[in-house]
């Protein structure tokens, strides 16, 4: 028996545009705080949003809120880092910098983005169920007694997939929940 992908790919499409089309606006605020300028906001959610689109096949719909602001605040890192350098002057030390208290620093965002992976691979590397079960939990934020309806289990059964599910990404991701 072959596993069925999470959701068909023209649906998944679909969601995206519309995950994005509901998050873009709050997205384009967060960003804006962060740069100052509602340009280079509208240009890097944007850009976040080209990013995203390589992820469609291969992340569920119901996790690209997340790594949209994850793609969109390492741009906002980047943009940060770009403009450092070219407003630097060659007497200025790194040391005398001030960079936004708030953004992740460049080894931050790598290990942030080390992190994702490891964890996007080990919800793909879940049992079918228990990945359904996690998704539906986490991602779309379904309680317990709807997804044991959705899947005619008993909620102590969610539980126990979620546990699972939450076990095998602490292993694989470290000491932070997921």
């Amino acid at each position: 028996m072959t596993a069925k992908p999470l959701v068909a790919k023209d649906t998944a499409r679909k969601r995206f545009d519309t995950a994005f089309s509901l998050h873009r606006e709050a997205l384009i605020r967060f960003v804006r705080r962060r740069t100052g300028s509602e340009d280079d906001a509208a240009d890097i959610v944007q850009e976040a949003y080209l990013r995203l689109l390589r992820y469609i096949d291969r992340v569920d719909p119901g996790a690209f809120k997340a790594l949209l602001y994850r793609i969109a605040i390492n741009l906002v890192a980047m943009r940060a880092r770009e403009l450092s350098r070219r407003h630097t002057v060659s007497h200025t030390s790194f040391d005398d910098l001030e960079l936004p208290s708030d953004l992740a620093s460049l080894d931050q965002g790598l290990q942030d983005r080390e992190r994702l992976e490891l964890l996007m691979a080990a919800i793909r590397g879940l049992p079918e169920k228990c990945r359904d079960v996690f998704v539906l939990s986490r991602f779309e934020g379904l309680s317990y007694p709807q997804i044991a309806e959705r899947y005619g289990i008993s909620v102590k059964m969610v539980e126990k997939q979620i546990s699972k599910a939450l076990a095998v990404c602490r292993d694989r991701v470290g000491d932070r929940s997921p």
